[in-house]
Parts: structure tokens; C-alpha cells; sequence
């Protein structure tokens, strides 16, 4: 038997939920997510940023991915006050395989694309610090505006930093093969070692895009290690059973210290104090978006889904219970992201949302996921009642089916809707 859930068209909700996000996005990022570590115990990640300026350059996602100097000093003081060393991700990969453990809190800080304001204003607060970090360059923008020079890259690896590769001109992997993926992963290599005269050991994949092609010709080239943009902690294992596939944090302006003590925790003494109250916190704000006559069970579906630090927003979450199907919809904004992505990343994230949903709650034989962007209303006109105006249009709609049963779940996909211009529009650069 299953029950369709009405989709949400009243305006008031939307544009409540969208204030609600916005007011509680920042409490969500230090509540959710992976949970919190305390000081002193053993613990390493890998952090991604783009751009450290005080000028937000061109691009829909420039804002976002741009941290101040202030900011990225407050996150270097940060981690000196916690005593997390923050190393090249070759040191960092040489201290955990070499131990065999994770021997204290370790970060690698790096750098996508190979901006100017890396050498300008990120390199002198990490020398404030005493602290290293690893840049990934695309080697064809070597020289080009607004991105480092040859001697630029000499400055950043005579200062103790690490220059990594990020092909030749930004290209999704995922999308060439053959000459074409070898060239673009190999002769980038090439060529940053002989402009910053340093060795290229490791890579990171543009948009964190990749694919079995890519890794092999990442493992073919000579390169120790390759990075996406996935979420999650690194150690010994992970560098050793995943080596051209390792998880990245994604750091965006106004986030940092937040994300930084989700993942690596806060002070020792108030550990357990702090993940009471982020616990309490992440439940007031899901029992803010949850609905249906199940809350309990919805309860457990928005946590299951806030914790998974996904880029797109979650608006409601809504659990239907008639005998003998349970339903949930999960209703996302289609405007606005904490961090960018693609088309193929939010359906990667969707599909993660339907196993978390299904995890959290085995009673559920099917999972109803949809996005929505607002519409302009006129005044005065009806958004609610059997005359309302919809406020709301669907740009993605999905279904999943558990076809197995709560241990051994079998999912399927069903009909899925793009609204053409929607997706074009996503971009994860």
C-alpha cells in the first residue's frame, strides 16, 4: 500500500521555514553533524578552503568561499589554543602512517585552484602561526589574474608549504577519459614541478568530482594520495584502504569555528557539558521542522538527516503512519546551500538522505524527497485556505522504496523530476 504525501504550497510555511534556517543554520553547524571530539584526544582531518581576502571576487559561490584574514586567523589561533597542529597533508599522512595511530589532534589545511591572495594573505598568518598547509593548483591558470605565478608557487614551497596538483584546467574528471584524463592528470604535475621546483606528490579532484577512471589515472600518475570534497575524519586506515578517495572538510565564510570544534571538539573540561547542549539544541531545531502523525518517528528522521552536515537545507520532515505503510517527505530548499553543489553531488546527498531516513526509522517503506524555490505572491492574495496562491515551485522530486526489510534493506528508485533550468544552475565550483 502506499500513501502519497500532498506537497507543501502555502506560502507562510515556506517563508517561515526559510527564516528558521537562516536563524538556525549556525547552531545547527557546532549541533549536527559528526559528534564532537574532545581536546587531547586523538583526532585528524583534512580542512578545504578557496579563497583568504578581504575582496570577494566574481562567481555565484565567491562570497561563500571567501574567509577574511581575521577570519582565518581566528581559526589559526583556534587551533593553537587546542594545540591541533596544522601541518602539509604529505606531514599529515607521514605522522599517521608512520605511528600507525592518530597521535594527538593533527589538520591539514589546503587550498583549491591556486589563487593570488594565497601568497598575499593567507601565507602570512599561517607564518604568524607557525603552521604549514598544501595548495592545490590547476596548472594552466600558473600566471594568469588574480592566481599565483610561478614565483609565487617558489615563495608558497620555500615557506615549507606543499604544492599539489588540480589537473591542468579544472576539468571534471568524471566527464573526459582516456588521453584526455591522463593529460589533464599528469601534466599538471609536470608542470607545477617545474615552475615551483618542488615535488607534486599528492592531488585533490576539482569540485570533488571523480570516478573508478579517475583514480586510476590519479594512481597511475605517480601521485601518493588524491582528496575529495566528501565530509569525514582521516587516520592510518583511511589512507591505507582509501588512498585516491580521502574525505575533506569544506570550509565556508562564517563557518569555520563552528565546523572546526564539530569535528575536532572543544575544551576537555566542558566536553560532555558542550554535547549536551548541542544534543538539546539540534532537537529544538528539528521538532521546529518536523510534522505528520508520527513526530516521534519524523523526530528521528531530522536528526538522522541535520547530523548528516548535508549542503542542502532541510525545510520539514513529515512521517505518515497508516497501517500498514509508513511514508516520510523530506522537503529541501532549492535556493539555498551552506556550501556549493552540483547536480550530481546533491544526488549523491539525496540518496544518502533516503538511507539515513530508512536507518533512523526501519518502519518506513518509502522516503519522498523534493525541493522546493519560493514564488512571488501579490499583495493581498490568499496563501493558505482551498483558494490559496502557491507560494512554492517544485524543481526536484524524488522516491525512494525499501523493496527488503529493516535489516536487510533493498532501496529502489522511482520516477525522478529535474526542473531543466534548476539544474544547470547548480554548480559545485
Amino acid at each position: 500500500m502506499r500513501v502519497p504525501i500532498k506537497r507543501l504550497k502555502l506560502a507562510a510555511l515556506v517563508l517561515l521555514l526559510a527564516c528558521l534556517s537562516a536563524a538556525d543554520e549556525a547552531r545547527c553547524a557546532s549541533a549536527g553533524g559528526a559528534r564532537s571530539a574532545q581536546r587531547g584526544a586523538d583526532v585528524s582531518a583534512v580542512f578545504m578552503y578557496h579563497h583568504v581576502s578581504l575582496h570577494t571576487h566574481p562567481g555565484r559561490f565567491a562570497r561563500a568561499l571567501t574567509v577574511s584574514p581575521a577570519e582565518f586567523g581566528a581559526q589559526l589561533a583556534w587551533l593553537q589554543r587546542r594545540r591541533c597542529a596544522a601541518l602539509t597533508f604529505a606531514e599529515l599522512a607521514r605522522a599517521l602512517t608512520a605511528r600507525g595511530r592518530q597521535p594527538g589532534c593533527l589538520v591539514a589545511l589546503t587550498f583549491d585552484d591556486g589563487y593570488a591572495d594565497a601568497l598575499s594573505d593567507a601565507l602570512p598568518l599561517l607564518r604568524r602561526y607557525g603552521d604549514r598547509a598544501t595548495f592545490f593548483v590547476s596548472s594552466a591558470y600558473v600566471g594568469r589574474p588574480d592566481h599565483l605565478s610561478a614565483a609565487g608557487l617558489r615563495s608558497l614551497a620555500q615557506a615549507g608549504m606543499e604544492i599539489g596538483s588540480h589537473t591542468v584546467t579544472h576539468a571534471d574528471l568524471t566527464t573526459i577519459s582516456g588521453a584526455e584524463l591522463r593529460d589533464e592528470v599528469a601534466r599538471s604535475a609536470a608542470s607545477l614541478r617545474r615552475a615551483a621546483d618542488t615535488p607534486v606528490l599528492d592531488f585533490a579532484y576539482p569540485a570533488g568530482r571523480y570516478d573508478a577512471a579517475a583514480q586510476h589515472a590519479v594512481r597511475a600518475a605517480g601521485y601518493h594520495y588524491a582528496l575529495g570534497t566528501s565530509a569525514g575524519r582521516v587516520s592510518a586506515a583511511t589512507l591505507r584502504q582509501a588512498p585516491y578517495a580521502l574525505p575533506r572538510y569544506r570550509i565556508t565564510r562564517g563557518q569555520g569555528l563552528a565546523l572546526f570544534a564539530q569535528v575536532l571538539g572543544g575544551a576537555h573540561a566542558n566536553a560532555a557539558s558542550t554535547d549536551a547542549r548541542s544534543e538539546r539544541a539540534l532537537r529544538n531545531i528539528v521538532r521546529r521542522r518536523i510534522e505528520g502523525n508520527d513526530l516521534q518517528g519524523a523526530e528521528k528522521v531530522g536528526l538522522a538527516l541535520l547530523r548528516g552536515a548535508f549542503a542542502e537545507q532541510i525545510l520539514k520532515v513529515r512521517v505518515l503512519r497508516a497501517a500498514p505503510a509508513t511514508v516520510a517527505g523530506i522537503m529541501l530548499s532549492g535556493v539555498k546551500f551552506h556550501h556549493p553543489v552540483d547536480a550530481a553531488q546533491f544526488s549523491t546527498d539525496v540518496g544518502d538522505m533516503a538511507r539515513r531516513a530508512f536507518r533512523a526509522l526501519p518502519s518506513l517503506c518509502e522516503v519522498d524527497i523534493w525541493a522546493v524555490v519560493p514564488l512571488s505572491v501579490a499583495a493581498g492574495a490568499d496563501v493558505s485556505g482551498d483558494y490559496a496562491v502557491p507560494a512554492s515551485r517544485t524543481v526536484y522530486s524524488g522516491v525512494v522504496v525499501n523493496r527488503g526489510t529493516s535489516r536487510t534493506m533493498r532501496l529502489t528508485s522511482g520516477r525522478t523530476f529535474w526542473d531543466a533550468a534548476w539544474r544547470e544552475g547548480l554548480t559545485a565550483k
